[in-house]
Protein backbone atom coordinates (compact mmCIF):
# COMPACT_ATOMS: atom_id res chain seq x y z
CA UNK A 1 0.00 0.00 0.00
CA UNK A 2 1.68 3.38 -1.09
CA UNK A 3 2.42 5.81 1.87
CA UNK A 4 -0.08 8.71 2.07
CA UNK A 5 2.03 11.80 2.56
CA UNK A 6 2.70 13.47 5.57
CA UNK A 7 1.35 17.11 3.88
CA UNK A 8 -2.07 17.82 2.66
CA UNK A 9 -0.50 19.94 -0.30
CA UNK A 10 1.19 16.56 -1.61
CA UNK A 11 -2.72 15.26 -1.43
CA UNK A 12 -3.40 17.68 -3.78
CA UNK A 13 -2.94 16.66 -7.56
CA UNK A 14 0.18 17.27 -9.32
CA UNK A 15 -1.45 19.80 -11.82
CA UNK A 16 -2.95 21.77 -9.04
CA UNK A 17 0.16 21.88 -7.46
CA UNK A 18 1.89 22.91 -10.19
CA UNK A 19 -0.62 26.06 -10.64
CA UNK A 20 0.43 26.72 -6.97
CA UNK A 21 4.38 26.81 -7.94
CA UNK A 22 3.47 29.03 -10.93
CA UNK A 23 1.80 31.69 -8.54
CA UNK A 24 4.18 31.66 -5.98
CA UNK A 25 7.13 32.10 -8.57
CA UNK A 26 5.79 34.33 -10.53
CA UNK A 27 7.59 37.10 -11.78
CA UNK A 28 6.33 40.28 -13.75
CA UNK A 29 10.11 40.84 -15.13
CA UNK A 30 12.59 38.75 -16.75
CA UNK A 31 15.17 36.54 -14.33
CA UNK A 32 18.58 37.88 -14.41
CA UNK A 33 21.14 35.76 -15.31
CA UNK A 34 24.99 35.95 -15.94
CA UNK A 35 26.46 37.53 -13.39
CA UNK A 36 28.99 36.71 -10.66
CA UNK A 37 27.30 34.38 -8.06
CA UNK A 38 28.24 33.74 -4.21
CA UNK A 39 26.64 30.99 -2.53
CA UNK A 40 25.37 27.49 -4.08
CA UNK A 41 21.71 29.05 -4.45
CA UNK A 42 22.17 32.01 -5.66
CA UNK A 43 21.16 31.32 -8.95
CA UNK A 44 17.69 31.68 -7.95
CA UNK A 45 16.91 35.45 -8.58
CA UNK A 46 13.71 37.23 -8.55
CA UNK A 47 11.62 37.43 -5.31
CA UNK A 48 13.03 35.93 -1.71
CA UNK A 49 9.83 33.95 -2.43
CA UNK A 50 10.93 31.97 -5.01
CA UNK A 51 14.35 30.90 -3.30
CA UNK A 52 12.40 30.23 -0.47
CA UNK A 53 9.98 27.95 -2.08
CA UNK A 54 12.64 25.67 -4.27
CA UNK A 55 14.19 25.17 -0.94
CA UNK A 56 11.60 23.62 1.10
CA UNK A 57 12.12 20.01 0.43
CA UNK A 58 12.89 18.01 -2.30
CA UNK A 59 9.82 16.95 -3.68
CA UNK A 60 8.88 20.41 -4.33
CA UNK A 61 12.09 21.41 -5.65
CA UNK A 62 11.46 18.42 -8.15
CA UNK A 63 8.01 19.40 -8.88
CA UNK A 64 8.38 23.38 -9.50
CA UNK A 65 11.67 23.47 -11.16
CA UNK A 66 10.18 22.83 -14.48
CA UNK A 67 7.81 24.99 -13.62
CA UNK A 68 10.08 27.91 -12.84
CA UNK A 69 12.52 27.91 -15.66
CA UNK A 70 9.85 26.73 -18.71
CA UNK A 71 7.23 29.59 -17.60
CA UNK A 72 9.39 32.53 -17.37
CA UNK A 73 11.79 34.48 -19.23
CA UNK A 74 15.62 34.71 -18.28
CA UNK A 75 17.96 37.68 -19.06
CA UNK A 76 21.44 38.22 -19.71
CA UNK A 77 23.61 40.77 -19.98
CA UNK A 78 25.95 40.98 -23.03
CA UNK A 79 28.56 43.16 -21.24
CA UNK A 80 29.21 40.24 -18.76
CA UNK A 81 32.10 38.72 -20.03
CA UNK A 82 31.58 34.90 -21.50
CA UNK A 83 33.37 33.21 -18.03
CA UNK A 84 30.73 34.53 -16.00
CA UNK A 85 27.62 33.58 -18.37
CA UNK A 86 29.12 30.24 -18.38
CA UNK A 87 29.92 29.54 -14.86
CA UNK A 88 25.90 31.04 -14.21
CA UNK A 89 24.38 28.34 -16.89
CA UNK A 90 26.41 25.58 -14.77
CA UNK A 91 24.91 26.17 -12.10
CA UNK A 92 21.94 25.07 -13.80
CA UNK A 93 20.94 21.60 -13.45
CA UNK A 94 20.77 19.56 -16.66
CA UNK A 95 16.80 19.81 -16.72
CA UNK A 96 16.79 23.23 -15.65
CA UNK A 97 18.49 24.43 -18.78
CA UNK A 98 16.52 22.48 -21.21
CA UNK A 99 13.28 23.40 -19.15
CA UNK A 100 14.39 27.13 -20.67
CA UNK A 101 12.04 28.33 -23.14
CA UNK A 102 12.44 32.23 -22.96
CA UNK A 103 15.37 34.36 -23.37
CA UNK A 104 16.33 37.64 -23.40
CA UNK A 105 19.88 39.42 -24.57
CA UNK A 106 20.37 43.31 -23.16
CA UNK A 107 22.81 44.49 -26.05
CA UNK A 108 24.22 47.81 -25.52
CA UNK A 109 26.25 50.49 -28.21
CA UNK A 110 28.49 52.41 -26.12
CA UNK A 111 31.70 54.85 -26.34
CA UNK A 112 33.48 51.36 -25.13
CA UNK A 113 32.07 49.22 -27.86
CA UNK A 114 32.04 51.07 -30.91
CA UNK A 115 36.06 51.52 -30.19
CA UNK A 116 36.78 47.94 -31.07
CA UNK A 117 33.76 46.56 -32.70
CA UNK A 118 35.60 43.47 -34.27
CA UNK A 119 36.43 42.30 -30.35
CA UNK A 120 32.80 44.04 -29.19
CA UNK A 121 31.06 41.16 -31.65
CA UNK A 122 33.00 38.55 -31.47
CA UNK A 123 32.42 38.39 -27.58
CA UNK A 124 28.72 38.75 -28.09
CA UNK A 125 29.04 35.61 -31.07
CA UNK A 126 30.81 33.35 -28.60
CA UNK A 127 27.80 34.15 -25.84
CA UNK A 128 24.85 33.58 -28.38
CA UNK A 129 26.66 30.40 -29.61
CA UNK A 130 27.10 28.89 -26.38
CA UNK A 131 23.76 29.86 -24.92
CA UNK A 132 22.20 28.24 -27.62
CA UNK A 133 23.95 25.16 -27.30
CA UNK A 134 23.90 24.70 -23.39
CA UNK A 135 20.11 26.17 -23.77
CA UNK A 136 18.18 23.62 -26.64
CA UNK A 137 14.50 24.31 -25.32
CA UNK A 138 14.63 27.47 -26.28
CA UNK A 139 11.61 29.24 -29.09
CA UNK A 140 11.30 32.61 -27.89
CA UNK A 141 14.22 35.50 -27.52
CA UNK A 142 13.61 39.02 -27.07
CA UNK A 143 16.98 41.26 -28.12
CA UNK A 144 16.66 44.39 -26.08
CA UNK A 145 19.25 47.01 -27.48
CA UNK A 146 20.27 50.77 -25.77
CA UNK A 147 22.63 52.73 -28.16
CA UNK A 148 24.60 55.32 -25.77
CA UNK A 149 27.29 55.71 -29.02
CA UNK A 150 27.47 54.39 -32.42
CA UNK A 151 30.80 56.57 -33.34
CA UNK A 152 31.65 56.60 -36.76
CA UNK A 153 29.78 53.42 -37.45
CA UNK A 154 26.02 53.39 -40.07
CA UNK A 155 23.26 51.41 -39.46
CA UNK A 156 23.74 49.00 -42.22
CA UNK A 157 26.82 48.54 -40.59
CA UNK A 158 26.06 47.71 -37.27
CA UNK A 159 22.90 46.18 -38.67
CA UNK A 160 25.17 43.10 -39.95
CA UNK A 161 27.49 43.47 -36.70
CA UNK A 162 23.98 42.56 -34.15
CA UNK A 163 22.37 39.73 -36.80
CA UNK A 164 25.47 37.84 -37.14
CA UNK A 165 25.03 36.39 -33.72
CA UNK A 166 21.08 35.91 -34.23
CA UNK A 167 22.13 33.09 -36.12
CA UNK A 168 22.31 30.53 -33.94
CA UNK A 169 19.14 31.00 -32.86
CA UNK A 170 17.59 30.60 -36.51
CA UNK A 171 15.27 27.73 -35.59
CA UNK A 172 13.55 29.43 -33.03
CA UNK A 173 10.22 30.54 -32.81
CA UNK A 174 10.03 33.63 -32.38
CA UNK A 175 12.53 36.33 -32.26
CA UNK A 176 11.81 39.68 -31.26
CA UNK A 177 13.30 42.81 -30.98
CA UNK A 178 12.42 46.13 -28.01
CA UNK A 179 13.90 49.41 -27.02
CA UNK A 180 16.53 48.81 -23.71
CA UNK A 181 15.77 51.12 -21.26
CA UNK A 182 18.88 51.47 -19.38
CA UNK A 183 20.02 54.53 -17.50
CA UNK A 184 21.86 57.55 -18.55
CA UNK A 185 21.42 59.47 -22.19
CA UNK A 186 20.79 56.99 -25.38
CA UNK A 187 20.62 57.97 -28.82
CA UNK A 188 16.92 57.61 -29.59
CA UNK A 189 16.91 58.54 -33.22
CA UNK A 190 19.50 55.74 -34.03
CA UNK A 191 18.09 53.49 -31.99
CA UNK A 192 14.86 53.33 -33.98
CA UNK A 193 16.62 53.67 -36.79
CA UNK A 194 18.65 50.39 -36.26
CA UNK A 195 15.77 48.93 -34.62
CA UNK A 196 13.82 49.26 -37.58
CA UNK A 197 16.47 47.77 -39.91
CA UNK A 198 16.71 45.20 -37.76
CA UNK A 199 13.02 44.19 -37.77
CA UNK A 200 13.06 44.40 -41.39
CA UNK A 201 16.04 41.30 -41.12
CA UNK A 202 14.17 38.73 -39.03
CA UNK A 203 11.38 39.24 -40.60
CA UNK A 204 12.93 38.05 -44.02
CA UNK A 205 15.00 35.69 -41.84
CA UNK A 206 18.10 37.21 -43.29
CA UNK A 207 21.05 36.63 -40.68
Amino acid sequence: MPKTPDSHFFRLPLEIRRHVYYHVLNHPTSILLGFPVARKYAHHWGRPSMSNLLLTCRQIYREAENVLYSSFCFEFMCNTDLETVFSALDLLSEQARASIRMIKFNIELNESSMSDVARWSMGHEETFKMVAEKLSGINFVNLSIVVRECGRHDIPFLTNVLMKPCRHFEKITKLVLSEGCGRGLHDVKQEKKLLRELRKRVAAKDW
